[in-house]
C-alpha cells in the first residue's frame, strides 16, 4: 500500500527498486461484510460472469433457483463490455438484475465484485475465474465454483463440475434456503483466503517490507559504525 510505498522510500531504497500496486481489497474494501447480512425477505445471490455463454447459464440457473426458493434475489456482475448483453438477459425476469456500474475511475474487476457481494447471502462464479473467485473468498462469502475442471482453490467453496443450469440452480436455491450450510461455506472461504488468499499475500508483502526496511537501516548503522571508529583509530577513509 501506499504506506509500505513511503516507507520503502524513506529507508533509502532506490526508487527504481520500488513498484507500488493499487489493490482496493488491500485497503479494506470488504470491511462492510464481515458477516452474513439480514435477509429482509430476500436471499441475494450474485453471480460473476465473464463471458455470453456463463451469462446465459447463470440466468437459467438463477431463474431455477427462484423456481426452487422464491426469496433468492439474483444479481448478475458482468465486465462492462458485457454489461449491455446481461441488461439484455435479465430484462423482464423478475427477481434478476444487473450490478450498477462503478463510477469513473473505479470500474476495475475486484470493485465491481465487491460492491455486489456487500451484501450478498450467496456467490455463484462460472468458468475457472480465479481472480474472482479469489475476491469472493477474501470477503468471507460462501462461493459456488462451477469449472470443467477442479481449479486450485476449490477448497474454499462448493465446487461444481459444468453441468445442466437447472441443476445448478436448484443447488443455489437449497443453498438459499440452509443457512448453516453457506455459514460452512463462508468457513472454509475465509480459511482458504486465510491460508492462500489476498490475506496470505498481504503478510508476505508486509515481510518483504520490513525485511528491506530492517536490511536497509542495518547497513547505514554498520557504515556509521565503521566511520566513528575510523575516526577513533586515524584510519578513516576520506
Amino acid at each position: 500500500d501506499v504506506a509500505s510505498y513511503q516507507a520503502l522510500l524513506a529507508a533509502r531504497v532506490p526508487v527504481y527498486r520500488v513498484g507500488l500496486v493499487h489493490d482496493p481489497l488491500v485497503v479494506g474494501a470488504f470491511a462492510a461484510r464481515a458477516k452474513e447480512p439480514p435477509a429482509k425477505g430476500r436471499v441475494r445471490v450474485v453471480a460473476i460472469v465473464s463471458s455470453a455463454d456463463e451469462l446465459a447459464t447463470a440466468v437459467a440457473a438463477l431463474e431455477a433457483a427462484r423456481v426452487r426458493e422464491p426469496k433468492v434475489h439474483g444479481v448478475v456482475v458482468a465486465p462492462p463490455g458485457a454489461r449491455l448483453a446481461a441488461e439484455v438477459a435479465v430484462a423482464g425476469r423478475e427477481g434478476l438484475e444487473v450490478a450498477p456500474s462503478e463510477p469513473m475511475g473505479l470500474d476495475d474487476e475486484p470493485t465491481r465484485v465487491a460492491r455486489a457481494l456487500t451484501d450478498a447471502h450467496l456467490a455463484l462464479v462460472l468458468g475457472p475465474a480465479g481472480p474472482q473467485a479469489g475476491v469472493v473468498m477474501a470477503t468471507g462469502a460462501p462461493l459456488v465454483w462451477v469449472s470443467a475442471e477442479r481449479p486450485w482453490g476449490a477448497d474454499g467453496a462448493e465446487w461444481r463440475a459444468v453441468g445442466e443450469a437447472r441443476v445448478l440452480g436448484e443447488r443455489l436455491g437449497e443453498l438459499a434456503r440452509d443457512k448453516d450450510a453457506r455459514a460452512q461455506l463462508a468457513t472454509r472461504a475465509r480459511a482458504w483466503d486465510e491460508a492462500y488468499g489476498y490475506a496470505a499475500m498481504s503478510r508476505v508483502w508486509l515481510r518483504t517490507v520490513d525485511a528491506a526496511c530492517e536490511a536497509k537501516v542495518l547497513a547505514e548503522r554498520r557504515a556509521k559504525q565503521a566511520a566513528l571508529e575510523g575516526v577513533k583509530t586515524g584510519t578513516r577513509a576520506d
